[in-house]
């Protein structure tokens, strides 16, 4: 599995949250889900995101949008519109001050009606459920939003809102999936762009990092050290070290120690492991090793992780 590929594996959509709305300008739409990611797509119309700082985002038809904060925002139709719709995380709540019961669809679709002369902006929004894993390590990649304009993601667009307005039976897994395939190819595009790409990126390329990157994420629970990671580099230990900890930011071992401990967060909390298993996954004789330095390196402990509390 490419480096790509096994950061994409920590989000992914499962009974997907989807909202698609037709809005009447003017509008203000208060996002209050505190999804860890987020995509907005605008498919016409007029649409900002207006951020809780004052930061406005002009968003434009054709783009995959991503927003990865927890923190309020408003959608807006144009800055300075007032907002009198509210999202939580149970969907549209509120509109004008009155409280709306709650939606017989899933995908939670809001359609406003609009007068003769009276303009309106149709907007797809998805959560990702993001992992405390490999999802977290992804998370780390992006900036608070960013829109990715790609020619392949336009036909995935128009064929997930054809699914999101067709009420056919099986519709959610097959949404669920669109959603999937739609942030891969905008991820995956950003990630190959020399201007977007993350250090990591940059690392698997690189003629030295590169071959001991893929040889650590194909086996996280080989018993590594900086030597033999050199030595799959064909460089000296000191060499390898060096440029290691120049392109990453941190030295070989802290990155595989990190790196364990992501893939043993994601089967503790999404596979739901024994702790043996995980402990064997990540490259620990016993759990009580594992659980030793699962707690030294991320200040909880495996059984505190996976109940849930801090």
């Amino acid at each position: 599995m490419d480096l790509v590929s096994a950061l994409l594996t920590g989000v992914r959509t499962r009974d997907g949250v989807l909202h698609r709305s037709v809005l009447r300008n003017p509008f203000g739409l208060c996002v209050r889900e505190r999804a860890p990611l987020s995509i907005v797509l605008v498919l016409d119309g007029s649409a900002h995101i207006v951020f809780d700082d004052g930061e406005t985002v002009a968003l434009r038809r054709g783009i995959v949008y991503l927003v990865s904060t927890i923190a309020p925002y408003l959608l807006v139709d144009a800055p300075g519109s007032a907002p009198r719709l509210i999202v939580d995380p149970t969907g549209v709540r509120t509109i004008d001050g009155v409280p709306l019961p709650p939606p017989d669809d899933e995908l939670r679709c809001l359609v406003e009606s609009a007068g003769a002369g009276e303009e309106t902006t149709t907007v797809i929004s998805g959560n990702y459920s993001v992992s405390d894993g490999m999802g977290r390590r992804l998370l780390s990649t992006l900036p608070r939003w960013c829109g990715i304009d790609l020619p392949e993601t336009t036909d995935m667009v128009r064929m997930l809102d054809v699914e999101l307005r067709r009420a056919s039976v099986g519709r959610q897994p097959v949404l669920d999936r669109w959603l999937d395939l739609l942030l891969t190819a905008s991820l995956r595009g950003r990630f190959t762009d020399a201007d977007t790409r993350p250090a990591w990126s940059t690392a698997a390329t690189d003629p030295v990092v590169g071959p001991s990157l893929r040889a650590v994420h194909a086996e996280p629970a080989a018993p590594w050290t900086v030597a033999r990671l050199a030595q799959v580099a064909a460089v000296s230990r000191s060499a390898f070290a060096e440029r290691f900890t120049e392109i990453l930011g941190v030295p070989p071992m802290t990155y595989v120690a990190e790196l364990r401990m992501d893939i043993a967060t994601d089967l503790l909390l999404r596979d739901r492991a024994p702790l043996s298993t995980v402990a064997q996954a990540v490259g620990y004789a016993d759990p009580f090793g594992f659980s030793a330095a699962y707690k030294r390196i991320r200040g909880r402990s495996p059984a505190v992780v996976r109940a849930g509390t801090s």
